[in-house]
């Protein structure tokens, strides 16, 4: 799966990475647009080649909603482009809590993946 991590690491990136910045002016949209739907398209790709069942589903889920916020609209809607850029600086500035809050929510998935009795992994999920 590094493959597939290393895609969804750069297409979350601008979240998940402390050195990363939101865009704050359009050519700076444009460079992020063009990566994520590189980045969002190899994904795709390998998810449909290497993976099955559950894992797949889990997967196609998380590319869709990465596609859905960061292609179809941060980077097509003209508004969300001028909402982005608008508040880009204030995004920036808390950009250090924004990464905490993003590696303890992903410690915590990790965590819940083992979890042996099922019953617990929903109610986990939603704490």
């Amino acid at each position: 799966m590094s493959q597939l991590d290393s895609k969804m690491n750069e297409i979350t990136g601008i979240i998940s990475k402390s050195d990363r910045k939101f865009p704050e002016n359009e050519n700076q949209l444009d460079h992020l647009c063009q990566i994520n739907a590189r980045d969002i398209a190899a994904s795709r790709k390998y998810m449909k080649r290497c993976t099955t069942g559950t894992a797949k589903t889990i997967i196609s889920v998380s590319i869709h909603s990465v596609e859905k916020m960061n292609i179809k609209t941060m980077c097509k809607i003209a508004n969300e482009r001028r909402r982005v850029i608008q508040n880009s600086k204030c995004y920036n500035r808390g950009k250090k809590e924004l990464t905490k809050c993003w590696t303890n929510n992903n410690a915590m998935l990790m965590a819940i993946n083992n979890v042996t009795d099922a019953q617990l992994k929903i109610p986990l999920l939603c704490w």
